[in-house]
């Protein structure tokens, strides 16, 4: 399938997925890192990114996956959650505090 869409980072994240789901950790990550090379703007590509960095230990790559992701979207406060559980799994908690940390209901009063 590669070859025939040789810049399609959809394809590449998906069939990172799937390798991730298979237990290959090393080419999920390599499918994901050319999915984000192709589409440096897609926040839930660096987040997909992450996800696998730190399913396989590497925690500073995957904090810095994250990072990338909440620059390009601080709406979605996925990104924040998981860049705030990579901190936090590095020791880092006063960093990963106010991610991970649900808003409570009477924060805004």
């Amino acid at each position: 399938a590669l070859p025939l869409a040789p810049k399609n980072a959809w394809l590449r994240i998906r069939l990172g997925e799937l390798q991730r789901d298979a237990g290959d950790l090393e080419r999920a990550a390599a499918l994901m890192g050319e999915a984000v090379a192709l589409e440096p703007s897609s926040a839930s590509y660096w987040n997909a990114l992450g996800m696998v960095l730190g399913a396989r230990g590497d925690l500073g790559e995957a904090e810095k996956a994250f990072r990338k992701a909440v620059g390009l979207d601080a709406v979605d406060a996925r990104y924040a959650y998981n860049l705030g559980l990579a901190l936090l799994r590095q020791g880092k908690r006063a960093e990963a505090e106010p991610g991970t940390k649900a808003p409570h209901p009477f924060d805004n009063e």
